[in-house]
């Protein structure tokens, strides 16, 4: 959204980043709820000048549920909730849409865990924990769903796909932003997806590291072993098989949720 900010703007859509936040110090982590009251007026107040001050504010949902290690934990995002809270007091007042993103759990997991190690450290083999983890617990994009409804006090949320968004992006980008019409700058990652090795190097030789020196070691590693190298993809077959078929659950439950109305694809509703 960052890349659409000026095109955005000129359509009374204010864009906010983690770098705006942080700006007029709302720490992003455990601590962000309990500033979330009155980020709706902060924004307008302090950030006229970089798009947001609009009649429309779009705030990416990573910055309210959490960052990539809450994501790996059971269940996902598990203080989302308390987290919305707030939000959920907010739209009493003004007008507010929840959009979730979602994309296939044997993906993602791997995906967070290689961005988490860029935050914090785990030791050699941690994904392994994890994998254990969702064993015992598999993961569910729709209870997540379930409870972000639950603490919005029961409000409709919007739930795309990558899928949707690879198929179409400009369609996404415009539900995101109630942008019709407007040719917006696809967004696309600049995070080079690490290799196996490369993930194992971090996790031995990164675990004493302050986080500057940290994300800066981190990201050198990734550049320098991942190119050429077979990426990190730590499930088996068959594990892969049965992520795959929970995202498929997931989505036709979403499907036939009164309460989500899903985004799938060009032809859907």
């Amino acid at each position: 959204m960052v890349l659409n900010r000026s095109a955005l703007a000129g359509h009374g859509v204010g864009v906010v980043s983690r770098a705006d936040i942080r700006s007029v110090n709302f720490p992003i982590g455990k601590a962000f709820h309990r500033f979330f009251p009155g980020v709706g007026m902060q924004i307008r107040r302090h950030m006229g000048d970089k798009g947001a001050g609009q009649p429309t504010v779009v705030l990416s949902e990573e910055l309210i549920l959490g960052l990539a290690p809450e994501m790996l934990l059971s269940p996902m995002y598990p203080n989302a909730a308390e987290r919305l809270r707030p939000l959920a007091r907010l739209a009493r007042k003004e007008p507010v849409s929840f959009f979730l993103g979602v994309r296939g759990h044997d993906s993602i997991f791997p995906s967070c865990y290689a961005q988490a190690l860029r935050a914090r450290a785990y030791p050699p083999g941690h994904f392994d924990v994890i994998r254990q983890q969702l064993q015992q617990q598999p993961p569910s994009w729709m209870e997540l769903a379930r409870r972000l409804s639950q603490a919005l006090g029961g409000a409709q949320l919007t739930v795309w796909t990558m899928e949707a968004y690879k198929e179409n992006p400009q369609r996404i980008l415009s539900e995101l932003t109630g942008v019709d019409g407007l040719e917006l700058a696809e967004v696309t990652s600049n995070i080079l997806s690490p290799s196996a090795e490369a993930v194992a190097e971090v996790e031995n030789t990164c675990a004493d590291l302050v986080r500057q020196e940290r994300q800066e070691a981190v990201a050198r590693i990734y550049t320098d072993l991942s190119p050429g190298h077979p990426k990190f993809a730590p499930f088996t077959a068959e594990e892969v098989s049965a992520l795959k078929q929970a995202y498929q659950q997931d989505l036709e439950q979403m499907a036939a949720a009164g309460f989500i109305r899903l985004l799938k694809g060009q032809k859907d509703g």
